[in-house]
């Protein structure tokens, strides 16, 4: 279900589709993205949602982009693709682990989290892998600033990245 406020009322969006969804980012009203199960990721201009090739039939997790000319999208084995507000480009991350969450301070510090305790940290040209203390899976990263990103994971796992490394914030079992 996916709903858009027009003045002071929603209106379901319709989207002819049998997919799942799992991820959205949007820019503004006129500029969205959704992404889900076998390759789908829609883009809706404020009127209209409409399928955008991907070339793939990975499981898109997650979207997140700085601006709507650079969006990237994480899901299935590692996968990252890269859109330039024109089409998507599968990139190397370097791994073949789930990727479930993705978000960035800029367009030169993304991060993207998944299983087995994955970071990875794009720096504007690559991905590259990042060390943690644990080997939880993480579900969800988030910030405020580029020395103030959460992940958490199972088991109550919470870790913060104060800009050089990653600490362990959980409040531990029975809390």
């Amino acid at each position: 279900l996916i709903l858009k406020q027009e003045d002071d009322k929603w209106k379901r969006l319709t989207i002819n589709s049998n997919h799942e969804f799992y991820g959205f980012c949007g820019f503004g009203p006129d500029e969205m993205y959704i992404c889900g199960s076998d390759g789908i990721i829609y883009k809706f201009n404020g009127n209209v949602v409409t399928e955008m090739p991907t070339r793939t039939q990975d499981f898109f997790l997650d979207v997140w982009g700085p601006s709507k000319e650079m969006v990237f999208a994480v899901g299935d084995l590692g996968m990252v693709m890269f859109n330039d507000g024109e089409q998507w480009t599968r990139i190397e991350s370097g791994t073949e682990e789930y990727l479930l969450s993705i978000w960035g301070s800029s367009a030169n510090n993304i991060f993207a989290v998944g299983d087995n305790a994955t970071i990875l940290h794009y720096d504007g040209k690559s991905w590259r892998a990042m060390d943690t203390e644990t080997d939880k899976y993480l579900t969800k990263v988030r910030g405020l600033r580029s020395d103030c990103i959460y992940a958490v994971g199972d088991d109550g796992l919470v870790i913060r990245f104060d800009g050089e490394k990653w600490n362990d914030m959980s409040l531990g079992e029975g809390a």
